[in-house]
């Protein structure tokens, strides 16, 4: 599934293996997803990430952004791209043995991943 629209709010939750998003977004809402996810937004965005297994895969240039992961997930985290970065308070729920990956791809982009 391809969605690329401009939204204040995307909310996916469809338990597919593959969802893809292409656009504008301020909040996105990933529930029940399984497989991997790619998020390309070229904008400051919110991702509440409400329950989620695979890969989440979000693409952005020049972009400050914030992931919200429930407390006591483990995941992986890849930065790929020119100045690029993820940076994370709990270190101790980033282990690279987890099956669930954050990955941030772009320029000059950064990621908060907050678990509460």
């Amino acid at each position: 599934m391809k969605l690329s629209e401009k939204i204040k709010s995307l909310r996916k939750g469809a338990g597919l293996s593959q969802e893809e998003f292409g656009g504008k977004a301020e909040e996105v809402v990933l529930s029940d997803i399984a497989g991997n996810t790619e998020l390309d937004i070229n904008s400051d965005v919110l991702i509440k990430a409400d329950s989620f297994s695979g890969k989440v895969s979000l693409n952005q240039i020049g972009a400050v952004s914030a992931m919200y992961i429930p407390a006591g997930k483990t995941v992986s985290t890849k930065a790929r791209g020119v100045r690029t970065r993820i940076i994370c308070a709990s270190q101790e729920l980033i282990s690279p043995e987890s099956k669930d990956l954050i990955e941030l791809n772009g320029i000059e982009s950064e990621l908060t991943l907050i678990f509460e």
